[in-house]
């Protein structure tokens, strides 16, 4: 898996999972579609992670009417026991103490 971590970055395709991540509510499966390989990177190669995207976790996060916002909350959870200091660079720290419920 880390070679795909790799190719996906080589070939800029994180940039891609960012927009899918970024659309509309109304396009909720290709959003989740796009989390889910986020989680996946994060969890084969943390350190590889771009930080476009957990920044755009970050901000889905913080959106409250937002419907993947208790997802992206569980998944920077997750991310910063893997990459903590990405996680606090991109402002997720920030993120988990005051949008968790």
């Amino acid at each position: 898996m880390f070679l795909g971590v790799e190719l996906l970055n080589k070939n800029r395709l994180h940039l891609m999972a960012t927009r899918s991540l970024e659309r509309e509510s109304r396009f909720l499966e290709e959003r989740m579609q796009a989390l889910k390989l986020l989680r996946a990177m994060a969890q084969y190669c943390p350190e590889k992670v771009p930080r476009t995207l957990i920044r755009s976790l970050v901000s889905i996060a913080t959106h409250r009417d937002d419907q993947l916002k208790e997802a992206a909350l569980e998944s920077i959870r997750e991310y910063s026991l893997l990459n903590t200091r990405a996680v606090a660079e991109c402002g997720g720290v920030s993120a988990m103490v005051r949008f968790t419920e």
